[in-house]
């Protein structure tokens, strides 16, 4: 009975979106008025029709199955013992919830990296000691990530409450308050994933402060069980080629686009601001679709806070 009522609570929180309806009844509507047009000749041919309805009946449960495994985590997580081909790992939505409270929401989605210890022939092939360590691995990842959403959160929401206080003692009111839209929102994307190799980038934004968008990423060796270096990819020379490459690209922008600007590069900027002149010993980066690392710098780091955050792609 607990199953049960367990499978019913995940039933019921599966969320689906308001155009599933429309495409339901335009299906229904077309087939319906398919049948009407051909009366005379179909007339009394109760096998048709059956048929017919069958297969509009099937059409929308193969729209039903589509919509609800992306947009429904419950029902995503539902489906994670489909392999994930020449992959030692998949990447889960394991938790999410929304929370919308007067002019303030919060959108979550939690990721996790999981093994597929059945159907990956590549960790079968390691001896029990190296599996072990790949499991304990992916644990503490998560784990990290787990703590940094939740640290979030809550530095976000306390940030929230603190804004709202000044804002009243300064003189705005609880009216001018409610207009305001504030949002905390937290996801993720899959950048790059081989066999043994991959890479996340985590991002949290609130609407109400553009300057607290956070970037967190992942590059993970799951051979060797360690994050990826930027030096693991490019080698011992790596910040020599990418700061060639990034002021290559910088001045190649400033060129193509004159209201772009890169402090101290190519004579720009102001003389009270730091230009690039190289990346640290560890840069933020993840690997894009090519397998090249691509370098992200926060917004103002590197050009005006209206350029947003930028990337250089390091071809290897």
């Amino acid at each position: 009975m607990k199953k049960i009522r367990e499978s019913k609570e995940i039933y019921d929180h599966i969320k689906i979106p308001g155009e599933l309806s429309e495409i339901v009844d335009n299906t229904l509507n077309e087939q319906v008025n398919n049948l009407n047009s051909r009366g005379n000749k179909l007339k009394g041919n109760f096998v048709f029709r059956v048929f017919n309805y069958t297969i509009t009946a099937a059409a929308i449960l193969v729209i039903c199955f589509s919509v609800a495994l992306n947009t429904s985590e419950v029902f995503a997580k539902g489906m994670d013992k489909i392999p994930v081909i020449n992959s030692l790992a998949k990447v889960l939505t394991v938790r999410a919830y929304e929370d919308i409270e007067d002019n303030q929401s919060i959108s979550v989605k939690v990721p996790g990296v999981e093994i597929d210890e059945e159907d990956n022939s590549g960790l079968k092939s390691t001896s029990k000691e190296e599996q072990e360590k790949t499991k304990q691995f992916v644990t503490d990842v998560n784990k990290e990530i787990e703590e940094i959403v939740d640290e979030y959160v809550a530095a976000a929401q306390k940030s929230i409450e603190e804004y709202k206080q000044s804002f009243i003692q300064t003189g705005g009111t609880e009216e001018q308050w409610e207009k305001k839209d504030i949002s905390i929102d937290v996801d993720y994307d899959v950048k790059y994933q081989t066999e043994n190799c991959l890479s996340l980038v985590l991002t949290a934004d609130e609407s109400w402060c553009a300057a607290y968008g956070k970037k967190y990423f992942y590059n993970l060796d799951l051979k060797e069980n360690t994050q990826l270096s930027l030096e693991d990819i490019l080698g011992e020379d790596y910040i020599h080629i990418s700061n060639e490459t990034i002021i290559d690209q910088m001045k190649k922008r400033v060129q193509d686009n004159s209201d772009y600007i890169y402090w101290g590069v190519a004579g720009e900027g102001s003389a009270d601001i730091e230009g690039f002149t190289s990346i640290d010993e560890n840069p933020n980066f993840y690997i894009n679709e090519k397998g090249n690392p691509v370098i992200c710098f926060d917004k103002y780091q590197v050009a005006p806070g209206f350029m947003g955050m930028q990337e250089f792609e390091i071809v290897k």
